[in-house]
């Protein structure tokens, strides 16, 4: 059986057929795919369109859905959750709310009913226990897939919530997660043997649905190059205030041109417009605001580096997608994606907290116009070795590994 964190080629070439015969489960296999919320879920409908193709009798169970992205519907099944609450409890030192999702017990009665055979679910919460408890009555595995740990998930020495993990992995049959710091977080402090973690790239980006719908980018396109964007929701936990503060530093600097594109909308918005004027640097700003997931493709075909400034970050997406689209990146080192980053290779991986640090990288990019390019066919060919299809055959390879212990 082949191990996933290590054929990362050869899983990606796996047919369905050959998979069968590499001790792969069958393909009539009933498989629960677990999440009170995919309010994001867009970045994962690529990977639910994989995974069916190999296990047709997939559902996705979930309170919170988006609705299908275009020209994704009908390509995977996806079944409402009842009675789902998300209750903020406070929030963490850089402002990141804190949150606890609560799922109503009637989630156990709809997987009783469609009894499946392997459940996989994402997290540390209410619905994980139901599985469990589903377990414990049908005899099923248990895989959970686990973005990662930082800051703002807490969990660490002496906490209810670590006490609470501990309990839980104890029945899980797997885990499967992103970064090698939620590996060791597991093995040193939730105690889960190195036998029952996977270490492998989940989360990634699909070219095509980024680019499903267009979109009106003219004053996009006109901006003047470089052109450095930022991608998510501008808060100063995900460090756009930093980032503001590093350009600023690369304009006093006297730098060649350059602009900078944040695309995005969140509560902070107008906060931090204000900032940027307060540092007399909004003329060089394009704020997008808010665009559609699948029209995000036209923004990462138009920049010359993509910026993750984050001061904590479970994992950042953003940062595949762009190099999905043979972008250059600069990518904070508190940010668990960080580990598909190759610092000097397709960007540079950077203190988050020191806006000086920032802003010479930055300005490497200015001085030396060639290094985008040499980084963007890098990130290309980085992300070549994680697409959708890879994590559903290394998903597969979990599966079979849950169903032989």
């Amino acid at each position: 059986m082949l191990e996933p964190a290590e054929q990362p080629a050869q899983v990606n070439a796996i047919s369905t057929t050959t998979a069968t015969r590499l001790g792969f489960p069958r393909r009539h296999l009933r498989v629960a795919w677990l999440a009170p919320s995919l309010a994001r879920g867009w970045r994962w409908q690529a990977v639910f369109r994989e995974f069916t193709k190999l296990f047709p009798e997939t559902v996705v169970f979930t309170n919170i859905w988006p609705g299908f992205t275009p020209g994704f519907e009908r390509s995977f099944k996806v079944r409402r959750l009842r009675g789902t609450k998300v209750l903020n409890i406070g929030s963490n030192e850089t402002g990141s709310a804190r949150t606890l999702t609560w799922v109503s017990p009637l989630a156990v009665w709809q997987l009783l009913r469609f009894r499946p055979e392997v459940i996989l679910t994402n997290g540390f919460h209410a619905c994980t226990l139901y599985a469990l408890l589903v377990k414990m009555i049908l005899r099923v595995r248990v895989i959970l897939l686990w973005q990662g740990v930082s800051s703002e998930t807490g969990g660490g020495k002496g906490s209810l919530r670590l006490a609470y993990r501990r309990l839980i992995a104890r029945f899980l049959d797997l885990v499967a997660t992103n970064t090698q710091d939620s590996v060791e977080y597991l093995e040193r402090l939730v105690r889960t043997p190195p036998s029952k973690i996977l270490h492998f790239t989940g989360e990634v980006a699909d070219i095509e649905t980024l680019r499903r719908t267009e979109h009106d980018r003219t004053a996009f396109r006109q901006l003047t190059r470089p052109v450095f964007l930022f991608v998510g929701t501008p808060t100063r936990g995900k460090g756009v205030d930093k980032l503001l503060e590093a350009y600023r530093r690369l304009l006093q600097c006297g730098m060649g041109p350059s602009s900078l594109a944040i695309v995005g909308d969140g509560p902070e918005s107008a906060d931090l417009r204000q900032f940027a004027r307060d540092l007399r640097i909004d003329k060089r700003i394009r704020w997008e605001g808010f665009v559609p997931y699948e029209a995000l493709g036209a923004y990462y075909a138009n920049c010359d580096v993509l910026v993750l400034p984050s001061l904590e970050d479970t994992w950042g997406v953003v940062v595949q997608e762009a190099m999905a689209f043979g972008k250059a990146v600069l990518c904070s080192r508190y940010a668990g994606v960080r580990e598909v980053v190759e610092h000097g290779i397709n960007g540079f991986i950077f203190d988050a907290r020191n806006p000086e640090e920032l802003a010479d990288y930055m300005a490497q990019f200015i001085r030396e116009p060639d290094l985008i390019e040499k980084c963007g066919m890098a990130s290309r060919e980085i992300s070549e070795r994680h697409t959708p299809e890879v994590v559903a055959h290394r998903l597969a390879c979990a599966l079979a590994k849950a169903l032989a212990c």
